[in-house]
């Protein structure tokens, strides 16, 4: 009996000793990623929209958003927003920045997402002829997600093999867009 309480003993010391190292390392590491996800962020902020110099959160008037920004010029004047928004895709939730400014789209990114690598993991990549590209610079209107050639302004052409992840993004996008024109337009 002696012995199993020595035993339990020695183990409780082990526990609470390695948990206490666990805590420590846990708050020595929390603000260092606190910080860098606020430079992630801001970095996609702005590739979302190049032409802002400056990002300030307002509240969002519904729970659907994350975050919602101002971004600003460096004279202070609104040019426009930024939206964080989740949506599930094929592995999981999918989170992005969308930019709206001038009442077009300027820019989406994804932040985090879970999707499928080579496949649906292709919307995070960026260039000329990527799926998340296809985005800038359009009007503010509802697009629909096409397997194929693009026909219309109002059309993006899937990735292929990841029409899931395709359609995810572009309903965030365009449940953005029915929320600036709701809340936000002609007021930038």
């Amino acid at each position: 009996m002696r012995k199993i309480i020595k035993l339990g003993l020695i183990l409780l010391s082990i526990t609470a000793i390695t948990g206490l190292v666990l805590g420590a390392v846990y708050s020595l590491t929390l603000e260092p990623i606190a910080v860098a996800k606020q430079v992630s962020l801001t970095k996609t902020q702005k590739e979302a929209m190049p032409s802002a110099a400056r990002f300030t959160e307002v509240k969002p008037k519904t729970s659907v958003f994350k975050n919602i920004y101002e971004a600003s010029d460096s004279k202070g004047n609104v040019i426009g927003h930024i939206f964080v928004v989740e949506t599930k895709g094929f592995g999981g939730i999918i989170e992005l920045i969308v930019g709206i400014s001038h009442d077009k789209i300027t820019g989406v990114r994804v932040l985090t997402h879970s999707e499928t690598p080579g496949l649906g993991a292709k919307s995070v990549e960026t260039g000329e002829g990527s799926f998340i590209e296809q985005f800038s610079n359009k009007i503010l209107k509802t697009l629909d997600v096409v397997k194929g050639d693009v026909e219309s302004d109002s059309e993006v052409a899937a990735i292929s093999g990841a029409t899931i992840t395709s359609k995810a993004i572009t309903d965030a996008v365009n449940h953005v867009v029915d929320y600036y024109e709701a809340n936000f337009k002609g007021k930038n």
